[in-house]
């Protein structure tokens, strides 16, 4: 989640193939349309240029150790920017991190439909997923993150973690 806080202005280009995104609407999980003309009513920076202060601020102190702090800095931001991937998932992460698991579920489910083709997004839904004991959830998304990318330790990984959880 770091890495990809630290690519903000980065846009995934990733091209999901048929088969992928059939795999995907058979977990459940449908990829929305990429948009290859800019969008015209997305917002001018230069008046949402504090809105990134702000979140740069939430964010170092979120990585500082202090999410108590930090999340009802992030919730403003994300309920400021609702179509803000970065601003959803970090609120998410400082949920997690403030134990409020099913919290940071619902979050993660919101970052997953903007952002269908970020495998790490699905992985961190997961995560939160079994967190909140919710390990159905957890399993389907570990294997959608597998499908965007099959060489995601993280999701093999967690798909380990859930078979130990049920035996």
């Amino acid at each position: 989640l770091r890495k990809r806080e630290q690519s903000v202005g980065a846009a995934p280009s990733a091209v999901v193939s048929p088969e992928a995104a059939e795999r995907l609407r058979s977990l459940g999980y449908v990829g929305g349309a990429t948009q290859s003309v800019p969008d015209a009513d997305a917002p001018n920076p230069a008046k949402v240029i504090d809105g990134w202060r702000q979140f740069e601020h939430a964010l170092s102190v979120l990585n500082g150790g202090r999410a108590r702090e930090a999340l009802p800095l992030l919730q403003t931001l994300s309920t400021r920017f609702p179509s803000g991937a970065v601003f959803q998932s970090t609120y998410a992460r400082a949920l997690m991190e403030t134990g409020n698991a099913k919290a940071a579920l619902e979050r993660y489910r919101a970052v997953v439909e903007l952002s269908p083709k970020d495998a790490l997004m699905f992985h961190d839904l997961a995560v939160a997923a079994r967190a909140a004991r919710q390990l159905y959830e957890a399993r389907r998304a570990e294997q959608a993150a597998l499908t965007l990318d099959g060489n995601s330790a993280a999701a093999m990984n967690g798909l380990g973690l859930l078979e130990v959880d049920t035996g």
